[in-house]
């Protein structure tokens, strides 16, 4: 034993140093994590839960502000009638997009959730399937899919009517077999006059 602590002894220096560094992040980390609970802000759902469980149906707006008020920590700013009854409202669902459909004789929206960075294409199948969307493409190679028709109306090309898609409100650039969507997206479909 004596002739291992002599030949390992700057190893047995290192071992010592790397268990105090174990120790005092350790030690850093849970004061990290207690610092978080003593910081943490009440949640709008939790808020709400907490008021409607203290609020009767008689309170007026008055009495649920300040029962609102009471709850909250003081660090909180202030609690007016807007934050309270906005905090009221269902809560947002962010991987959402929304589709709209806009041609001279119906407009049209659908909602679906997505996974961030599908294609519009891809999505659009998953609307035909789930919500019945009508549409037909065509491939054109390097530029991507684009669509011929939607719910039965084609584009014209002795009218110059053709659909074209938005991407919050800017005209897209590919084909909707390349264009990638994220969360909240808008994808407006026109039957319009083509811009080309």
């Amino acid at each position: 034993m004596k002739h291992f602590f002599r030949k390992n002894k700057h190893h047995l220096g290192l071992w010592a140093l790397s268990g105090l560094i174990l120790l005092g992040s350790t030690f850093w980390l849970n004061s990290l994590e207690k610092k978080e609970k003593e910081q943490q802000v009440i949640s709008p759902k939790v808020l709400v839960n907490t008021i409607s469980s203290s609020v009767s149906a008689v309170d007026d707006q008055e009495t649920i502000l300040n029962k609102a008020s009471n709850i909250l920590p003081e660090e909180t700013p202030s609690v007016t009638s807007s934050s309270v009854f906005l905090s009221l409202e269902p809560e947002k669902k962010e991987n959402l997009v929304t589709f709209q459909f806009i041609s001279p004789s119906e407009e049209k929206k659908m909602q679906i959730a997505i996974v961030e960075n599908e294609t519009v294409y891809q999505v659009m199948l998953r609307l035909k399937q789930e919500q019945s969307l009508v549409f037909e493409v065509k491939d054109y190679s390097g530029v991507g899919v684009f669509v011929e028709s939607i719910n039965n109306l084609a584009s014209n090309s002795r009218e110059n009517k053709f659909w074209m898609y938005y991407l919050n409100g800017k005209t897209a650039n590919t084909g909707i077999s390349l264009t990638k969507l994220h969360y909240n997206d808008l994808i407006t479909w026109h039957y319009e006059e083509g811009k080309f």
